[in-house]
């Protein structure tokens, strides 16, 4: 071969290298574009479905809060530990009775801060089973329900839960009256003409435990209610004799007395 023979090949082999380098790169670029092209798209059919999302959020309905009163309920109040209106499951129950047009849905029932796990209600009324554990320790509780796709609160009330009879409550009277009458003159008279003291305190109470007394008799019709007071009916006999006696409260089981004040039948 001529050395111009040879020197024509080599170029002709340069130009074909050259040609299929191009090829290559155009090639690698096609492919970029498609990946590049198939990104974009995976993020706007992302961004389409996120969108179509909360378009779908927002065109579901809030339901709206039903619109009841309640008429009644109870118990109202149980000795610590003690169950009251005893279910079958052993459980505690409080019942109520609602006026509403239909049956209340997705509501909840609370007890203090503690949702309940089991609670129905009606168009006419439900109730509430209260865990024997949430009745420990004496307080005052708000029962309510909550509506729970708005977070609407019904109030129902407030449930006491009382010292056991056998616990010594911390009692103390504030106020008190009337303090005296002229003898055999009825005093705050009541509806069935009999006179009646009355008194304001401050501390949890379980009236089964407790006793009102006036002098040495024991005051039969009287009623007494934690943080609020009492109230207690004085027979004719008790203002017959001129005299001052004392009127206090007795718990039962541990002797403690509760002094209220000292009542004076005067002459005149």
């Amino acid at each position: 071969m001529t050395q111009r023979a040879w020197q024509r090949d080599h170029k002709q082999i340069l130009y074909l290298e050259a040609t299929m380098n191009t090829a290559r790169t155009l090639l690698a670029i096609a492919l970029v574009a498609i990946a590049s092209g198939c990104e974009r798209k995976a993020q706007v059919d992302q961004i389409d479905t996120t969108s179509q999302a909360k378009s779908a959020i927002a065109s579901v309905p809030v339901t709206a809060a039903p619109l009841f009163t309640f008429t009644q309920w109870g118990p109202t109040s149980t000795p610590s530990g003690e169950v009251f209106n005893k279910q079958p499951s052993g459980l505690s129950a409080i019942w109520f009775g609602i006026a509403a047009t239909s049956a209340p849905t997705s509501m909840e029932g609370w007890f203090g801060d503690k949702k309940l796990d089991e609670v129905s209600v009606t168009q006419t009324g439900g109730a509430l089973v209260v865990p024997t554990e949430l009745l420990a320790k004496p307080g005052r509780v708000p029962v309510y329900l909550v509506h729970s796709p708005t977070k609407k609160r019904y109030d129902l009330g407030t449930f006491d839960v009382l010292p056991a009879e056998k616990d010594v409550p911390t009692l103390k009277v504030t106020k008190w009256g009337p303090e005296s009458t002229v003898k055999g003159q009825v005093f705050n008279k009541q509806a069935n003409g009999q006179s009646a003291l009355w008194w304001e305190a401050d501390g949890w109470i379980n009236p089964k435990a407790m006793e009102v007394w006036y002098g040495n008799q024991r005051l039969q019709e009287a009623s007494l209610v934690s943080y609020k007071g009492g109230s207690a009916l004085v027979p004719q006999s008790a203002i017959a004799n001129v005299g001052k006696f004392p009127v206090y409260l007795l718990h039962k089981p541990s002797g403690t007395k509760y002094e209220i004040g000292t009542f004076a039948v005067t002459a005149q």
